[in-house]
C-alpha cells in the first residue's frame, strides 16, 4: 500500500520577550509561571479507520542564529502540564497520563533572511481512533542557546498514512 503525504502546521509559540539564555533542558514556553504554559496544540490527519505515522517534523524560528539552535520536541495525545515555566527545568507532570507520543531531537541548520529551520525524520505512530486528532507538543533546549526577544517558533509535522 502506498503512503500519502500530509503536511499539518501547529499554531506557532512565541516566548517571551527577552534575551534570558538557556541551559540544556530546559522548557521553551510561552509563558513564565507553569500554571499558564500553552502547549503547541497541532491536527494530525489521517484517514478514518486507519493509523497514520508523523514522518517527518520540522521547526521553524523567527531568529535566524543557529548557534546551540538544538531542541528536542515532546509530543502527547493530552494536554501535558509541567512543573516549571520558560527557562525552567523541562519537567512534566502528568505526560504518561496524557498519553505520551515520543519525541525527536531538531537541529537548526539552515538559516534564512528571515529566520532558521531544521527538518528531522520521524516514526511516531498516531492511533487509528478518529479521521484527525489534537496533538500537543513541548520543546526542551538541548543546548545552551540565547534567544531573541519574543522569538517565534513554528511546528510542522509531516504525517502519512501508515
Amino acid at each position: 500500500m502506498s503512503r500519502q503525504l500530509r503536511l499539518v502546521t501547529a499554531t506557532a509559540l512565541t516566548r517571551l520577550a527577552n534575551v534570558t539564555a538557556y541551559a540544556q533542558g530546559d522548557l521553551l514556553a510561552n509563558h513564565a509561571t507553569a500554571a499558564n504554559v500553552v502547549p503547541i496544540e497541532a491536527v494530525a490527519l489521517r484517514y478514518p479507520g486507519g493509523e497514520a505515522i508523523i514522518s517527518a517534523v520540522r521547526l521553524t524560528k523567527s531568529g535566524a542564529d543557529l548557534t546551540n539552535a538544538q531542541f528536542r520536541v515532546h509530543f502527547f495525545k493530552g494536554v501535558p502540564t509541567v512543573s516549571a515555566g520558560d527557562n525552567g527545568a523541562f519537567a512534566v507532570t502528568n505526560g504518561l497520563a496524557r498519553g505520551y507520543i515520543g519525541s525527536v531531537d531538531i537541529t537548526m541548520n539552515q538559516a534564512l533572511g528571515d529566520g532558521a529551520f531544521g527538518r528531522v525524520a520521524a516514526d511516531l505512530l498516531l492511533d487509528a481512533d478518529k479521521p484527525s486528532q489534537k496533538i500537543y507538543a513541548l520543546i526542551e533546549v538541548r543546548g545552551a542557546y540565547t534567544p531573541l526577544s519574543g522569538e517565534t517558533f513554528t511546528l510542522s509535522l509531516e504525517t502519512e498514512r501508515a
